[in-house]
């Protein structure tokens, strides 16, 4: 009786250290995927960032360049000194 006591708890021990060595692996697996997703995450931010700064460099250039040609078309006599 004690000895399928111990092979029962033997066998339970066994189990849960196979249980644990799957799910820790599973876990880490996981961790990996996160990490993956926040680096993925960090660089599609920064690009994000920089496509806005260069969108708005290139509204002011084009606001720049079509108030040069509005003031050149109101006063174009400032346009001979310029």
């Amino acid at each position: 009786m004690r000895r399928d006591q111990e092979k029962f708890d033997k066998a339970v021990k066994t189990e849960l250290q196979s249980i644990s060595a799957t799910y820790q692996k599973e876990i880490e697996t996981l961790r990996n995927k996160l990490n993956d997703a926040e680096r993925s995450q960090t660089i599609n931010t920064r690009n994000r960032h920089m496509m806005q700064e260069n969108l708005k460099k290139v509204f002011m250039r084009s606001v720049c360049a079509l108030n040069f040609e509005a003031m050149s078309i109101l006063d174009p006599a400032e346009q001979n000194f310029a």
